[in-house]
């Protein structure tokens, strides 16, 4: 996972000085996908998709207080396009 540089931020309540972000940002994961002899199957049949999943984890904090963490379901279905030769 690819992090945007983040500031550091006196956390009043508790004393603390933390990593934040305060600003919209985007967050950024390579994916590679191997070319078994599955995925290869898969990927040769008409209109075929490939749904990636995992889990983002975060925790949200305001001036006050932190929130309690949470754990985000994300995925992403693919279309396999045909290769050109």
């Amino acid at each position: 996972m690819t992090y945007p540089a983040s500031e550091i931020y006196h956390f009043e309540p508790l004393d603390e000085w933390v990593e934040v972000f305060e600003q919209p940002f985007q967050l950024v994961q390579e994916v590679t996908i191997p070319m078994t002899r599955e995925i290869a199957g898969m990927a040769a049949q008409p209109d075929a998709t490939l749904t990636i999943e995992g889990v983002l984890e975060y925790q949200a904090c305001d001036a006050a207080i932190c929130y309690t963490p949470v754990e985000l379901p994300v995925s992403w279905t693919l279309e396999w396009r045909p290769l050109v030769r």
